[in-house]
């Protein structure tokens, strides 16, 4: 995939997460951020991928799709997705604002994802990219502090920067048939479910 044009910031930032060392860093444009790459990977004394531009192309097209021209590969929801998805998308254009916690509380659920193993999923279901969609419509440019490491979650399948967003309301009906053992102890979204039982 491409990015469509390099003169316009995604919602994402210009953003990028060196593999081999994990650190997150951002610029203020494509051209500035390669740059920072690149100084980054010096040095550490790390091989500099070749195709480093590409590399990070395809990084900020995964995060930011709606930015990019090219074939987005989507996985085949299963039927609990769809459902869960859909439950989702519909509170959302139904509750507007109210459908929001605070930023305080989402940068809390959000800094507990950004450190979790399970959050290492990427776009994979329509639904939760149609979900995504709808959230950026309705969330007035709202970002976590924590955006440019989320995922998905390999659990409930869900994108980490929409579901930190989102009330407890809104979590527990988009959460059916979930099993709650299968999230960590120290999960935000497992003491929402647990609590609502």
């Amino acid at each position: 995939m491409k990015i469509k044009r390099k003169d316009w910031t995604p919602y994402c930032g210009w953003v990028y997460i060196v593999p081999e060392t994990g650190v997150g860093l951002d610029a203020g444009s494509f051209r500035e951020l390669i740059h920072k790459v690149k100084v980054h990977y010096r040095s550490n004394r790390i091989g500099l991928p070749s195709h480093i531009s590409e590399l990070i192309e395809e990084f900020i097209c995964l995060k930011a799709p709606e930015a990019c021209d090219g074939v987005i590969k989507f996985k085949l929801p299963t039927k609990n997705a769809i459902e869960n998805g859909t439950r989702a998308y519909a509170d959302m254009l139904v509750k507007g604002e109210e459908a929001f916690v605070s930023e305080d509380e989402a940068n809390r659920r959000a800094s507990i994802c950004s450190h979790c193993g399970h959050n290492r999923g990427s776009w994979g279901c329509i639904v939760c990219y149609t979900a995504f969609k709808t959230f950026m419509l309705f969330s007035k440019g709202r970002k976590t502090k924590f955006v440019t490491s989320l995922n998905a979650c390999d659990i409930c399948k869900c994108f980490n920067e929409v579901q930190c967003w989102c009330n407890d309301d809104i979590i527990r009906h988009a959460s059916k048939n979930l099993n709650v053992e299968d999230f960590p102890d120290e999960c935000w979204k497992k003491k929402i479910l647990t609590e609502g039982n």
